[in-house]
């Protein structure tokens, strides 16, 4: 965030990523790397289930410009998916009233009103203190609207209670994306963009296997036989942990140990995940798997025996992954 306030600064340039008396280029890895960790920031310290935080000195700061700046740069230089957030809050980034959400309608105030089911319920919903003080933060100048326009006024209500005191940070989050003219591109593809900027879909174990391709030896060989268990041994580890609580790791923590990214960007990996087994260790080492996230590529020891040395190695792999980076 402090870097994008630098006058010397250019949005337009290539973001790359250096680490101090380090010789290697950075050809991607890094900076997949570096957004994702930015995303996850961004995701933790300014937004709360997926819309900006109301907090007065984030947008002071303007941290929100510089959020949506690094939610371009991700689109625009092959990053992560910036899928952090709400559905609701993409509606609103794109200036489109947003639906109520299922918490909003089931709170005290607004409940009785968002269930009565005709007019009679609907005029004796307003009875309620709370729900009538509704009408006049909207200035409806204390009348109940009618009951055919219910779902009018919920939106109204929802937009002034929930959205209004966030606009600030949605504005900045709209400059923010545009620095390189990408808002209006946004607006214009609303259906192709939502896919891309929200979470509504999580990491899912099949299509993350459609990203690999492992190099195995010729079918039949011995080599083949260790590869084949091995890979067998490391599909598992990643169902595992799609699929259960429990695990030290998630299947995103995995895709950004191999590629940088925490996440499939929505055209997925080109190339693919390159997966290749090292041989030439003795049976007594101790090696781990190893990745290139600047070439897409995995590296598995074939001397791994079962799942659970799978799932030691691979856990301990992505703990020291960065302090063992080989980009």
């Amino acid at each position: 965030m402090d870097h994008c306030k630098k006058i010397w600064t250019n949005p337009l340039n290539t973001l790359l990523v250096k680490f101090p008396r380090e010789i290697a280029h950075d050809t991607g890895g890094l900076r997949r790397e570096f957004l994702s960790t930015c995303l996850k920031y961004i995701h933790s310290e300014l937004l709360s289930n997926g819309a900006p935080k109301v907090q007065v000195s984030l947008v002071f700061e303007q941290q929100f410009k510089y959020a949506g700046y690094i939610m371009g740069i991700c689109f625009l230089q092959m990053g992560p998916s910036p899928s952090i957030l709400s559905e609701e809050c993409f509606k609103v980034l794109c200036d489109l009233p947003a639906d109520p959400t299922q918490e909003f309608l089931e709170s005290p105030s607004v409940k009785p009103i968002a269930t009565a089911s005709n007019e009679q319920e609907f005029k004796m919903a307003f009875e309620n203190d709370d729900s009538f003080d509704l009408l006049l933060k909207i200035d409806h100048q204390g009348l109940p609207p009618k009951f055919e326009n219910k779902n009018e006024f919920l939106k109204m209500v929802y937009h002034k209670e929930f959205w209004e005191p966030r606009m600030e940070a949605i504005r900045q989050l709209q400059q923010g994306i545009n620095i390189r003219g990408l808002f209006p591109i946004i607006k214009e593809n609303l259906d192709e963009f939502s896919k891309y900027f929200t979470y509504n879909k999580k990491l899912d174990y099949f299509y993350f296997v459609e990203q690999l391709k492992p190099q195995f030896a010729p079918e039949g060989s011995n080599k083949y036989m260790k590869e084949d268990t091995v890979y067998k041994f490391f599909c598992d580890y990643i169902q595992n942990i799609n699929f259960s609580e429990n695990c030290t790791h998630s299947l995103s923590d995995v895709c950004q140990f191999i590629t940088g990214s925490m996440n499939i960007p929505p055209m997925g990996f080109q190339p693919k995940i390159i997966v290749s087994f090292e041989h030439f260790c003795n049976e007594s080492c101790n090696c781990y798997p190893e990745s290139s996230t600047c070439g897409y590529v995995l590296k598995l020891p074939v001397h791994v025996n079962s799942l659970e040395e799978m799932t030691a190695k691979m856990d301990e792999a992505i703990i020291n992954g960065p302090f063992m980076f080989r980009g």
